[in-house]
């Protein structure tokens, strides 16, 4: 996982602005019993919210391929009994077939190079009847409602085919669980707006992946100066814009 992208920074920025619909994405899981899993957990917030919200007799456990992550994920814990950080990978969950009562992944997709392997395990560790609730960004639903349109449409492009490995993975949820086996699937949309330009850089990193087109030949210099300039200016005078949508996925094994 690239750092410069996601970080713990970057990723408590996201969770204030993604409050509501992450929320909705516990509901199928609360009312669980037994061991629900949080694949890519990260530092551990979204475990630690569903800990608080959910069924007495239930355990929690975060999954994250990287250690700094489950580290910190440790501290934030405190003393809940009913939590657990593990390191792990998603292509081979350290969890039986059919242990687990319930499962989420938040932006997990995104960076998959093996979709399918990975809906896969999902399927196999899962109890039959068992919800999973797969939360994705739409990154080919950017807009800016300031600045060139040219750029804009080149920093979507740019986003869905080389931010990370798997930028349409949104629009393919669906296939991905039902050629994994799962049925009863649902799908809603979460459209997202800031009027912010620090909040949109904050949590979509926009002024990374520019820097990156211009590196690679993407834009031109004068285009990603004019278009950060144009941002700032719509900024400062109340007039900026940014939105996308995010889709929360929902089927049973």
């Amino acid at each position: 996982m690239n750092t410069h992208l996601y970080n713990p920074d970057y990723l408590r920025e996201t969770q204030k602005l993604l409050e509501n619909m992450k929320r909705d994405s516990y509901s199928p899981l609360l009312s669980r019993s037994g061991k629900i899993a949080d694949i890519g957990c990260g530092v551990g917030a979204d475990v630690n919210n569903m800990a608080q919200l959910g069924h007495k007799d239930c355990k929690f456990v975060g999954v994250d391929a990287d250690q700094g992550m489950i580290d910190q994920a440790n501290l934030n814990k405190g003393e809940r009994g009913n939590v657990e950080f593990l390191v792990g990978n998603a292509n081979a969950l350290p969890f039986a077939g059919g242990e687990l009562s319930g499962l989420r992944a938040e932006r997990l997709a995104q960076h998959l190079a093996n979709p399918a392997q990975v809906f896969d395990e999902f399927h196999r560790v899962l109890k039959d009847g068992s919800p999973v609730v797969i939360v994705e960004t739409d990154w080919n639903s950017v807009s800016f409602y300031n600045g060139d349109n040219q750029t804009v449409q080149r920093l979507r492009e740019y986003l869905v085919a080389h931010q990370v490995k798997n930028g349409g993975a949104a629009t393919n949820l669906i296939h991905y669980l039902e050629t994994a086996g799962f049925t009863h699937v649902s799908i809603r949309l979460y459209p997202l707006a800031t009027h912010i330009l620090e909040q949109c850089i904050a949590t979509l990193r926009i002024d990374y992946a520019l820097t990156m087109m211009e590196q690679n030949g993407y834009i031109t210099q004068e285009a990603h100066r004019t278009f950060l300039n144009t941002l700032r200016q719509a900024d400062s005078s109340g007039c900026f814009v940014c939105s996308i949508n995010l889709v929360v996925v929902t089927a049973l094994k």
